[in-house]
């Protein structure tokens, strides 16, 4: 073989090797670097649920943002639902879930909260850009589009139906079974 031809090889070689390099290391450079932290709340009053526009206008939502620096999960939850749609009430104490999603190249991670609505202001800061939708709370997952943000909607109808089955057992269980007797 002409030396020519070794030293085409030689440099299609190391061509090919630094091609494939880089191509190994693209998913790498095209993930996102930070995961950026959100908070959000499931406004709850009765049985009804309350979504929000998105702030594309393009579908319903919950109330959510950025977690600020010296800020809480729970705080951004409790000042989103304010701002987003003009609501306060109190949180339960643990979080009903989390879920992802990216956007713009970035990766969200929210954590969901849920909020017992005490308070429902008729003029609130978004209330230019933003729509509340009063609905019941088991049909959420027919308006909501965002795959995450539906399957923590199911797990809490799930959580709510199943609670709400041990409260008639436990109902049946303290009645007599025969009227009259105790």
């Amino acid at each position: 073989m002409s030396s020519w031809r070794l030293t085409k090889l030689a440099n299609i070689s190391h061509d090919s090797v630094r091609k494939f390099a880089a191509f190994a290391s693209l998913p790498a450079m095209l993930s996102p670097a930070v995961t950026i932290r959100q908070a959000a709340a499931i406004p709850i009053r009765g049985s009804r649920m309350c979504l929000i526009n998105s702030s594309s206008g393009r579908g319903w939502v919950i109330p959510k943002g950025h977690i600020e620096d010296g800020q809480s999960a729970r705080e951004t939850a409790l000042q989103e639902a304010w701002e987003e749609a003009g609501l306060a009430g109190m949180l339960e104490a643990n979080r009903v879930g989390s879920y992802r999603y990216e956007k713009k190249g970035n990766l969200y991670h929210v954590t969901v909260f849920l909020m017992r609505v005490t308070e429902s202001a008729p003029v609130w800061p978004e209330d230019d850009r933003r729509e509340r939708l009063w609905i019941n709370a088991l049909q959420a997952t027919r308006y909501v589009q965002d795959p995450g943000l539906r399957r923590v909607l199911n797990l809490l109808s799930l959580r709510q139906s199943l609670s709400a089955v041990s409260d008639n057992s436990t109902r049946r269980e303290r009645q007599p079974l025969i009227a009259g007797l105790s």
